[in-house]
């Protein structure tokens, strides 16, 4: 239940923007019409309650749009009798976290910085322009792979959820899902993947989480739909079947699809670099341009990969007993240093990013890019949330001025009470010395006594043995 103070914030709110609509002219209406509506459903409001707490900065972006709508249905002649958008948030089936957090999301990512690179991919002069925003159809393939949804259902939920409307900017028309399938196509046949990826990491650095020097990779299966032996494989495979996948065992347990490789920055645990393959393809086959600045740090399946730069792999086994301590030792340092990377494919996995249903690796890789911009928006609301901790502990409480002038009052009296304790501690100590020169047996402790064995009596008639040196240097 919201309080009477913060419903008369949103309150005055909505009616300074109709002042504003009011001086510009911008319809021509009568004014006073809008005010009463929006009067009438805020006390309606007041008398049942909001279910959920929406914030002010939230609120602001939902209904600047829908006043304009209203004005302009009143303008054409329509009846209002409600202010629907306000009265559609005690019917919210969805917690309001959710908005709050995609607009965390929204405003990280900024994918209007794209629009340039996603443009030049439709030719405006002649054939093939885009039917539907390039940005919204980015900002929707951004939401599959949060909440881990096909095309179809994507588009379904946006109609449904008004969290995906707000994190879309309310959007006036939506793609179908042969457009989606289509911008995708688009990415991979203009190599617009690689293009959106150094543009995110400049980003990045933009944002101050520049790439440390320290660097870690690992990998993990992305499970396919594997199929039947018998029906055919590559071009003449249906989509049931996956066209480029393989098999692999590892560990005793059979894995077909592809493998996602990725390396991450140690210091701040950010995807740096990314790389989809089959999944037969060997660690020590995958190949990152670096220069010698940086510290590579991998398990003992990377060794011979070339990286450029210098290389903390983990040895294997060898038949050498002298250096297995070193091994060992040298491998605990390097699994604990690379050990943030396996908390990637953790979120992977979270997100439903460990399992494909598409058939090529060119799609398998625009798929990553969008899980790991995902993780990474999600791992920098993490450090900002950290910093602010940390800002909170470090400040210092404000001393009250009454008690400070107390101190001040009171320190000469503390300085006798201080100086006093001194002297009984001296008094003290001497009297212990005096004590134990008097009474020394009693401070003393008393020395243990070494028992000695009894020496067997020996009878006259026994010989003593003596020691023969060369019998005892024999053995």
């Amino acid at each position: 239940m919201l309080s009477n103070n913060v419903i008369k914030k949103y309150r005055k709110f909505v009616l300074s923007k109709i002042d504003k609509f009011e001086c510009r002219n911008k319809f021509n209406i009568d004014f006073n019409e809008v005010r009463q509506i929006v009067n009438q459903s805020f006390d309606i409001l007041k008398n049942q309650g909001l279910k959920f707490n929406i914030h002010l900065s939230v609120f602001r972006k939902i209904f600047v749009k829908d006043l304009e709508l209203i004005c302009f249905k009143i303008e054409k002649g329509e009846k209002i009798e409600e202010f629907d958008s306000i009265l559609s948030l005690n019917t919210m089936n969805h917690d309001n976290k959710e908005f709050s957090e995609l607009e965390k999301h929204r405003e990280i990512l900024n994918s209007e910085k794209y629009r340039e690179i996603l443009e030049s991919m439709y030719n405006y002069g002649g054939k093939g322009n885009s039917n539907v925003d390039v940005v919204l159809n980015f900002n929707i393939l951004y939401l599959q792979a949060k909440y881990n949804l096909s095309d179809e259902q994507v588009l379904k939920d946006i109609h449904d959820r008004e969290s995906f409307k707000f994190f879309l900017d309310y959007p006036e028309k939506l793609p179908c899902s042969s457009t989606l399938g289509n911008f995708r196509d688009r990415l991979i046949k203009f190599a617009k993947i690689e293009k959106i990826w150094f543009h995110h990491q400049d980003h990045l650095s933009l944002l101050g989480y520049p790439i440390s020097k320290e660097l870690g990779i690992d990998a993990a299966f992305l499970d396919a739909n594997q199929g039947s032996y018998g029906k055919a494989r590559g071009e003449h495979a249906k989509s049931s079947r996956s066209r480029d996948g393989t098999s692999m065992t590892k560990d005793k347990v059979h894995h077909f699809g592809f493998k996602n490789h990725v390396v991450i920055d140690l210091a701040f645990q950010l995807i740096r670099m990314f790389e989809v393959t089959t999944a037969n393809v060997h660690d020590s086959q995958i190949t990152f341009d670096f220069t010698i600045n940086y510290i590579m740090y991998a398990d003992k399946g990377y060794i011979g990969a070339n990286f450029g730069c210098l290389k903390g792999y983990m040895l294997r086994k060898s038949n050498n007993p002298k250096i297995n301590a070193f091994r060992t030792h040298r491998n605990w340092r390097i699994s604990k240093k690379r050990g943030p990377v396996e908390r990637v494919f953790a979120e992977f996995k979270a997100h439903g990013q460990n399992h494909t249903k598409l058939t090529t690796t060119p799609r398998n890789r625009v798929k990553i890019l969008f899980a790991s911009l995902l993780y990474n928006v999600k791992q920098i609301i993490a450090l900002k949330k950290e910093i602010r901790l940390t800002k909170k502990k470090s400040k210092k409480k404000k001393i009250d001025v009454k008690i400070l002038f107390e101190f001040l009052e009171n320190t000469p009296k503390m300085v006798k009470q201080r100086e006093a304790l001194e002297m009984m501690r001296k008094f003290r100590l001497k009297r212990i010395k005096n004590n134990q020169a008097k009474y020394n047996t009693q401070f003393k402790k008393p020395i243990p006594r070494k028992r000695t064995k009894q020496k067997p009596k020996t009878s006259q008639n026994s010989v003593k043995k003596k020691f023969n040196r060369k019998l005892a240097h024999s053995f």
